[in-house]
């Protein structure tokens, strides 16, 4: 994987989350869009550096159901068209799934953090779940790297509270 294909490809793929936000909540409608008589539960996250904020949301599934996931936040291109991104990526998995995917994604920003040539490693790549590959293209940017992260953060910190 080249540093331009990478790239190229995250430009277009984030440019369409931007345009085109999938998953994203109303904030005027009430608190559980998916199913008023389940219970959900949301994770958040803030970034220090610039202030970006998401929140993700879960309907609290049992662990044979498929995960339905939206999100509210505010701040740059990058962290909300990621968000966007990020969960387009993770519906309709199953819970245990989705565990697996959050853990895989931040695994591969952990290292492309100490080892910055595995943001181009195709073998790094692959490691993420096949809708989220674009993200790899924006840790070519370390100082946008982190606008990537709020989600990421927020999904952890969803688990946690499940």
């Amino acid at each position: 994987m080249n540093d331009e294909l990478a790239d190229e490809d995250a430009q277009e793929v984030l440019s369409s989350h931007l345009s085109k936000p999938r998953h994203r909540r109303d904030p005027n409608q009430g608190p559980n869009l998916v199913s008023p008589d389940r219970e959900q539960v949301k994770g958040y996250s803030k970034s220090d550096l610039c202030g970006d904020e998401v929140t993700v949301y879960l309907e609290n599934p049992s662990d044979s159901d498929t995960v339905s996931l939206t999100f509210s936040g505010r701040g740059c291109a990058i962290s909300q068209a990621s968000a966007s991104l990020v969960l387009d990526g993770l519906n309709g998995l199953h819970y245990h799934e989705l565990r697996k995917a959050i853990h895989a994604i931040d695994e591969y920003f952990s290292a492309c953090a100490t080892r910055p040539e595995l943001r181009t490693s195709r073998e790094a790549v692959v490691s993420l779940p096949k809708k989220v590959r674009a993200l790899a293209g924006v840790s070519l940017y370390p100082v946008r790297y982190g606008c990537s992260l709020v989600v990421v953060r927020a999904l952890e910190n969803l688990l946690k509270v499940r």
